[in-house]
């Protein structure tokens, strides 16, 4: 059995970083001297970052006058509900992501003999305590998320939010980021002429085929209409009617173009201009498609219009944007109506 006295809470010879071992709010001495801790410097925290062990109230001597009486029952039951409302504030999962990163920084704190609320300077020991510990951009993130929500939660009580997490305390984070930073290869821009190769490869009407049936014709639609909308987040919900106009999609430079895939894709009837297509060829035209199929589709089609297959490996939905961005400034578009139709802020 662990024998954990509240004074053990305090010996920086005891401290541990793995919270995955046992939960520590089980063990009575540890919850003892993180409270006692707490109410040294009158520190609040969530009730659900307290559980299984609730804080309990130590009661003092009740007060002889009926008035104060009812104003200290009162202040304690606003705390109470602060703490609540402490805890609502924030996503139950955030909130539950946030706990063991502050039990921990609390901890160290306590151990190292470090008064609350945590300067810049103890803050910054702690963070670099981090980095030669666990060497993880995230434990480090954690650990300044957790404390800012303190420094929120105990405002009143001294706790400088900006002050404690700016300054110096800020450099192991961002050290951290640059020591574990992946350069990123970006995908090329799919060029415009692919685009018209996979529009006449593939968006034409099959004779004899159902309209259900034609998933050559959808195929080509989407990947031009993606291209036309620089793949913004609404390019896949856009629906078009049988009877409708497309006029919302720009036409498309040369002999064939998206407009022109449009009016042959509206014999199909109502439905999403990039329809969802199933494993057996069937288009649902009452399903927009699946970013992950969409993806899929690229390729592929990349490979029938004659792109050899590691090349065509290369271009991502990410190809679709930049290549019909890059196309859009050579013919002289604004800059605001590229991020407009992209669905961006910023040309970065």
């Amino acid at each position: 059995m662990l024998i954990f006295s509240p004074s053990d809470f305090f010996d920086p010879a005891l401290f541990f970083f793995d919270f995955g071992i046992f939960n520590p709010m089980r063990v009575p001495g540890w919850v003892a001297g993180l409270l006692s801790y707490l109410d040294t410097y009158s520190v609040y925290m969530p009730t659900a970052w307290l559980q299984p062990l609730a804080h309990e109230e130590h009661e003092g001597s009740s007060p002889a006058d009926a008035t104060e009486c009812f104003l200290a029952r009162e202040r304690k039951q606003l705390q109470s509900a602060f703490l609540e409302l402490a805890g609502e504030s924030r996503r139950p999962r955030t909130l539950n992501n946030l706990r063991h990163p502050a039990l921990k920084a609390l901890r160290w704190f306590a151990s190292r003999r470090r008064r609350l609320p945590p300067t810049c300077g103890d803050v910054s020991d702690y963070l670099t305590f981090l980095t030669t510990t666990v060497d993880s951009t995230g434990s480090v993130a954690d650990a300044r998320g957790a404390l800012g929500f303190l420094a929120s939660a105990n405002g009143g009580g001294g706790w400088d939010k900006d002050a404690m997490l700016g300054g110096r305390a800020a450099l192991p984070l961002e050290a951290m980021k640059r020591r574990h930073a992946h350069a990123v290869e970006k995908a090329p821009g799919l060029p415009a002429r692919l685009v018209l190769d996979v529009l006449r490869r593939y968006a034409y009407l099959e004779a004899g085929v159902q309209t259900d049936r034609q998933w050559h014709l959808a195929v080509g639609v989407a990947i031009g209409c993606a291209f036309k909308l620089m793949n913004s987040p609404s390019a896949r919900r856009t629906s078009m009617e049988a009877s409708g106009s497309t006029s919302r999609v720009p036409f498309f430079d040369g002999s064939f173009g998206v407009f022109d895939a449009l009016l042959r894709k509206r014999v199909s009837g109502r439905g999403f201009v990039m329809p969802h297509i199933d494993a057996a060829g069937r288009v649902h035209l009452d399903r927009p498609m699946e970013y992950d199929s969409y993806v899929l589709h690229l390729p592929h089609a990349l490979v029938t219009v004659g792109v050899p297959d590691d090349e065509a490996q290369q271009f991502t939905a990410h190809s679709i944007r930049s290549g019909a961005a890059t196309e859009a400034v050579h013919f002289g578009a604004h800059p605001l109506l590229i991020c407009g139709i992209a669905g961006v802020k910023s040309m970065d």
